[in-house]
C-alpha cells in the first residue's frame, strides 16, 4: 500500500509541475544573424603547360597529368626545391645508406605547392644541381623503378644506366629560361 501511495503522489506532483501557464506564453527566440564570407571564385587559374621551347612546366605536367602517355619520355624544367642523396664515397664499415635518391622540382621557390618528384640512381641525382633551374629528361611514370616512390599524378624516372655508379652526363633540353 505504501508503494501505491508514493506512485500516486509522484503522478500528482508531475502533473502539477507539467501543467504550468498556457501555450500562449511560449517565447520564440529571434533568428540568429549569419555573417558568412563572400562566395569564393571557383574558376581555376590558367596554367602554362609548356615553355616556349616545348619543355613541360611542373604545373603543366601536374595539371594535364599526361593521361594515356605513361612511360613516355618527357622534358621537364623547374626549380630545385629539395635533393636527397647518399654520400658518393662511404667508409668501409659505414652503415648502408637508406635514402632513396630523389630530387623535387617546383614551379618556384616561393610556391612549393606543385612539386614533381625526379627519381634515379644516386649518381644521377648527384649530377643534378642542388639549387637553381634544372631540366631533366625521363619517363613519366606513376612509380619509381625501385617502387619506393608512388604518385598517382606521376613522377619522372631518369633512364636507368647500364652502370648505376657511372657519372651521369646531363642532357640539355630546350632553352634555359631567364
Amino acid at each position: 500500500m505504501n508503494g501505491w501511495f508514493v506512485s500516486g503522489l509522484s503522478v500528482l506532483v508531475m502533473a502539477a509541475i507539467g501543467c504550468g501557464p498556457g501555450v500562449d506564453s511560449v517565447v520564440v527566440p529571434p533568428r540568429p544573424k549569419v555573417n558568412l564570407p563572400d562566395t569564393p571564385s571557383l574558376v581555376l587559374p590558367e596554367v602554362v603547360a609548356k615553355h616556349p621551347d616545348g619543355t613541360w612546366t611542373v604545373a603543366g605536367i601536374r595539371a594535364e597529368g599526361l593521361e594515356g602517355r605513361w612511360e613516355s619520355p618527357v622534358e621537364v624544367r623547374g626549380v630545385v626545391l629539395d635533393r636527397k642523396v647518399c654520400p658518393m664515397k662511404r667508409r668501409r664499415n659505414q652503415d648502408p645508406c637508406v635514402i632513396a635518391p630523389h630530387l623535387t622540382l617546383g614551379v618556384s621557390l616561393s610556391d612549393p605547392s606543385e612539386a614533381l618528384l625526379i627519381t634515379g640512381t644516386n649518381a644521377q641525382i648527384h649530377a643534378l644541381p642542388e639549387m637553381g633551374v634544372v631540366c631533366v629528361v625521363g619517363a613519366h611514370q606513376q612509380w619509381s623503378e625501385d617502387h619506393f616512390f608512388v604518385d598517382s599524378r606521376g613522377l619522372i624516372q631518369l633512364p636507368v644506366p647500364e652502370d648505376p655508379e657511372a657519372p651521369m652526363v646531363l642532357q640539355a633540353c630546350g632553352a634555359v629560361p631567364n
